[in-house]
């Protein structure tokens, strides 16, 4: 029969197109975390999915047979950073695996989207630069008679530093939250380094407390996520405090982890109330939204930054 279903051939299409919307990866992590929270256990859940979605997974679903955890198999796909297969870790042992999947995903996809975005901008500064330097090169060739390769290559090395500065910020745009919030750990009590920590750090803390882990559980459990000493330093400060007695907004004040005003309200209210878990997942909602806006507002403007920048110098080039 050579005539195709027109049900198969929709679903065909809103298949195409949810490829064409979302990252493959994303979309499969997104599955793995609906099955797995069906029952399903963690290797067929592997199996329909990310084997489905990369082939190279192979090595992963290997690990996972002989009855290693998911982000240890992760770890073999090279598919997550070091801090987020940490992050999956922690899940696994507070049994909040599929939600620390999702969420994943959702940032995975979000920073796949803001990243497009920007590349395309910078793409822009970069024809900017080039057009700018051709044309110099080709007015002053004509002008002086001299060597047109000469001039391109003069002109080449001037156009050389935004070239690698453009780079370099295309470079740092592909770093997640958790590598920023570990390299800039010492600028933690700005707005932004705030609410970083809020969207990560607190995140899964608040997490490891609704599954039923003790504080200072929840605490070791975080210790390794972020790659700085003085952060690891403070958490293991906090853990021993917490075994002492003391509260909990006591030992992270106490320990340097409490630089925020609004966590400190936060968990003096959840305390208060009994609600500990409710209240920092408000706080970290509502951190979210707000660091959110201003990445959307820094993925603009910075791009217009390098067009000023390729502007002028394919402007001193020509004249």
């Amino acid at each position: 029969n050579c005539c195709i279903a027109p049900s198969r051939v929709v679903a065909t299409a809103s298949n195409l197109l949810l490829l064409l919307m979302h990252d493959r990866t994303a979309l499969a992590l997104r599955e793995l975390a609906t099955l797995t929270d069906a029952g399903l256990s963690v290797t067929e859940a592997y199996q329909k999915t990310l084997l489905v979605a990369m082939p190279d997974a192979a090595k992963g679903l290997a690990l996972l047979q002989q009855g290693r955890s998911l982000s240890e198999a992760l770890r073999a796909t090279g598919l997550l950073s070091p801090s987020q297969r940490a992050l999956l870790a922690a899940s696994e042992t507070s049994g909040q695996l599929a939600e620390a999947l999702c969420w994943l995903a959702d940032a995975r996809e979000a920073r796949l989207m803001r990243l497009r975005t920007f590349r395309s901008r910078l793409l822009l500064s970069i024809f900017i630069l080039i057009l700018g330097l051709i044309l110099s090169s080709m007015v002053a060739a004509a002008r002086e008679s001299a060597s047109l390769f000469a001039i391109l290559g003069s002109n080449f090395l001037r156009a050389l530093p935004i070239l690698l500065l453009i780079a370099f910020i295309h470079a740092l745009g592909k770093k997640d939250a958790w590598w920023w919030l570990g390299t800039l750990w010492h600028w933690r009590t700005s707005t932004s380094g705030r609410r970083l920590f809020a969207v990560t750090w607190l995140r899964l803390f608040a997490w490891q407390l609704r599954a039923g882990l003790d504080a200072d559980q929840a605490l070791t459990t975080l210790r390794p996520l972020i790659q700085q000493r003085a952060c690891q330093q403070a958490t293991a400060n906090a853990i021993q405090q917490v075994k002492r007695g003391a509260s909990l907004s006591q030992a992270l004040g106490n320990s340097g982890l409490l630089f925020d005003p609004a966590i400190r309200s936060a968990l003096n209210t959840g305390e208060a109330s009994g609600r500990l878990t409710d209240s920092l997942l408000a706080h970290v909602a509502f951190q979210e939204q707000q660091l959110d806006s201003f990445l959307d507002e820094l993925f603009v403007w910075m791009p217009r930054g390098l067009y000023v920048l390729a502007v002028s110098a394919a402007l001193s080039m020509l004249l």
